[in-house]
């Protein structure tokens, strides 16, 4: 009986120690995508206007950064794309639950 209780609180101390870790992975995971979305947009931007004004040095850092700001842009918007899904999900599950849970009475 004491064997099961302790068995019993290690698994759950396993189970917390995993959803930390798949917290800290999946910020980690996010900061890297941002990273490399801004490092993608500025080369996109500097190279399309370094073809476009003559390779022009001054042009050339201003489309790497407009490159950069847009990338950012589309990033925040697939942000909170993810974040107004994952808000509508558990909302669906609890009213489908409710109105099981009604029709069983």
């Amino acid at each position: 009986m004491v064997e099961n209780i302790k068995e019993r609180n290690k698994n759950g101390q396993s189970l917390k120690c995993f959803q930390l870790s798949n917290k800290i992975c999946h910020r980690a995971n996010s900061g890297l995508h941002v990273a490399l979305t801004m490092f993608t947009g500025y080369l996109v931007g500097y190279y399309a206007f370094r073809a476009l004004f003559c390779h022009s040095p001054a042009m050339s850092a201003a489309g790497g950064i407009l490159g950069l700001v847009i990338g950012m842009l589309v990033e925040t918007l697939l942000f909170i794309i993810r974040t107004s899904s994952m808000d509508k999900i558990p909302a669906r599950k609890a009213t489908s639950f409710t109105t099981k849970q009604k029709k069983d009475q």
